[in-house]
């Protein structure tokens, strides 16, 4: 990045810069020139400056805590970024200790921007107890009142386990008329993950206003209650249709050992002109595994490589190789086999199971005790309880080795 010598100081030429900047060099650059122009103290730029540097170096925050720091009276704006910066990117510990030095700070009281942030931190590892005081906090304080301060609680109690705790929140909002379309559905999620669907139900049904996540949350919870008739009845009501309710219905049919009606799901989403992302392919994958279809399974091979999807990334690479193991490709799920990064357990087993299904196929490898070698030494194991289907194993007397993976 170039600086004219000519350079204008202004924060509007400063923000154009900033948008530019990709490295810590760039952020080095435009810091100096911010310096130079006496606009250290600018709490509009340096909250831009912060925010976009924290955007883009999420795991350097370090620089801009310095940028932070040299700032004499940082505004509540200011806290707001760095600490929302803190609690996406950074240990709870981190979070909670930027959160105390802005409890210290003077003429700054948190509010309700503040909040949101340092809770869906606790949410996101379920820390109850120090969600429960950040909670005390937004009461002395006068924002547990807020619609979004509220709404993120609900979420956390729900995510929590405490769903009574959530209820509450959730029933004193609604004497203050403070719910929003979020509210209802961090409610609604909470319900589901406690197991009570039917409240759930009734609860979406009394939803003034319903969008997609709402539905999408409870055609999921059918899906994996193994009803599908009421998965489907819901997603036909969905107005608006999009990647993430297509992906819970074809997931609820592969689940539930339907994968024609998953891969019928798939053809009804090509017609609405929507482009599959790397998940939906996942469940196609999966339904085309279970329908053991070779012809599909070329389909999509072809599609995935046309298609810019990241064929390296773990769970990707694991459906394609079940995908082709199972539809008698293995020659394809071979070489995914070999080509993967990483190898995890799913990766092993269906590579295994692929070619004890197909003994033809086996001489692929001229050593088949092989893979199984491999599994044992990268030290990808199973805990007792779980079962690994091999039937072919004990019916095939040329697989030898395999053995070792017991």
């Amino acid at each position: 990045m170039r600086f004219s010598s000519e350079l204008e100081h202004s924060s509007s030429t400063i923000l154009s810069l900033l948008k530019g900047c990709k490295t810590i060099r760039d952020f080095n650059q435009v810091h100096t020139q911010i310096i130079r122009g006496g606009c250290e103290q600018d709490h509009f730029l340096i909250t831009h400056f912060i925010s976009i540097c924290a955007a883009v170096l999420p795991s350097n925050l370090s620089y801009p805590t310095a940028v932070f720091d040299c700032v004499t009276r940082p505004n509540i704006y200011l806290w707001n970024v760095l600490m929302k910066s803190y609690c996406q990117n950074s240990s709870l510990n981190e979070c909670f200790s930027f959160f105390r030095r802005m409890k210290r700070g003077l003429d700054v009281v948190p509010d309700k921007y503040t909040f949101p942030s340092v809770i869906k931190a606790c949410s996101n590892v379920s820390a109850l107890e120090e969600g429960r005081v950040i909670h005390g906090v937004t009461v002395r304080c006068g924002t547990d009142g807020d619609v979004f301060v509220g709404s993120s609680l609900v979420d956390f109690y729900g995510k929590c386990g405490q769903i009574g705790c959530a209820r509450k929140v959730f029933d004193g909002m609604s004497v203050r008329n403070e719910r929003n379309t979020a509210t209802w559905n961090a409610m609604i999620k909470g319900l589901v993950r406690s197991g009570d669907l039917n409240c759930a139900r009734n609860l979406f049904d009394e939803m003034p206003v319903r969008n997609e996540v709402s539905f999408t949350t409870l055609i999921d919870a059918y899906a994996k209650g193994g009803d599908m008739a009421a998965a489907r009845s819901l997603f036909d009501q969905l107005t608006h249709k999009d990647l993430f309710s297509w992906s819970a219905l074809m997931s609820g049919y592969v689940q539930n050992g339907k994968p024609s009606e998953a891969v019928k799901a798939f053809s009804e989403m090509q017609y609405s002109n929507l482009k599959p992302h790397e998940f939906i392919m996942v469940n196609l994958m999966s339904a085309c595994s279970q329908l053991g279809c070779s012809e599909l399974a070329k389909w999509i091979d072809s599609y995935m490589k046309i298609g810019s999807f990241n064929l390296r990334r773990a769970h990707v690479a694991a459906a394609l190789i079940d995908m082709n193991a199972k539809c008698c490709n293995m020659d394809c799920a071979s070489s995914l086999f070999e080509e993967m990064p990483e190898r995890d357990l799913i990766s092993y087993c269906s590579t295994i199971q692929g070619l004890c299904s197909i003994i033809k196929s086996i001489k692929v490898y001229k050593n088949p005790p092989e893979i199984a070698f491999q599994c044992r030494r990268n030290q990808v194991i199973w805990s007792p309880d779980e079962k690994v289907t091999l039937d072919s194993v004990d019916t095939t007397k040329d697989v030898r080795g395999f053995s070792l993976l017991i």
